[in-house]
């Protein structure tokens, strides 16, 4: 079984720190229904695959549209994974993996991972998780309301990529001032060539037959 692993560095989605706010648009985009970005640190993208519980497919690279597609025709949700030195990036665009917290944790250990997912109901919310344990996790859209061992640990990140973390609510484009802190914490671009377009190794997870 294989799994060619892309290094983003040669499409050019690192960029210079501070530099985070190109390219988020997807996230507005009304036919993003349920998607979750995982990047975890010290972990292969190959290893990410296999703990998200997906059935490689030999030597597949595919998009968004092709990820959609194989898991309708599988019968499951297609996962892509892709890396950017030692953080690899979980894209899934019709599971939500990443949102289990204990998974998310498990992932982290000897590393870090950090996630933010947006459910089928709207939900939304980031992690972030450093060798086995929650550090700092809420919701865009209430971000006093943190919990984790260090909830103040990102307060200056969340400022910097336009989340109030003293807001009662959060206000503006939400999802894209999270993917912003995502990208501060990891320094990896989420952009739509990464998440859409992009053609990274891949996989699907199987749906539990109930019965």
């Amino acid at each position: 079984m294989r799994c060619y692993v892309a290094d983003l560095a040669m499409v050019g989605f690192m960029t210079a720190e501070g530099d985070f706010d190109a390219d988020l648009g997807w996230v507005l985009d009304p036919a993003m229904v349920m998607w979750c970005l995982t990047c975890v640190r010290r972990v292969s993208a190959e290893d990410l695959l296999a703990a998200a519980g997906a059935t490689t497919v030999a030597d597949a690279r595919w998009d968004a549209g092709q990820a959609q597609s194989e898991a309708h025709h599988r019968g499951g949700a297609g996962v892509r994974v892709a890396s950017s030195g030692d953080w690899s990036i979980l894209i899934e665009l019709q599971s939500l993996k990443g949102a289990d917290g204990e998974w998310l944790q498990s992932i982290s250990r000897g590393g870090e991972a950090v996630c933010f997912y947006h459910s089928g109901s709207g939900m939304e919310r980031f992690s972030h998780a450093v060798d086995g344990v929650l550090v700092t996790e809420f919701e865009p859209a209430i971000p006093a309301r943190r919990s984790g061992t260090e909830p103040d640990r990102l307060v200056a990140d969340m400022r910097a990529a336009g989340i109030d973390p003293d807001g009662v609510t959060g206000d503006g484009d939400l999802g894209v001032a999270a993917l912003r802190l995502v990208e501060r914490v990891s320094g990896v671009r989420l952009t739509s060539d990464l998440v859409i377009s992009g053609r990274w190794p891949a996989g699907v997870i199987l749906r539990r037959r109930r019965g």
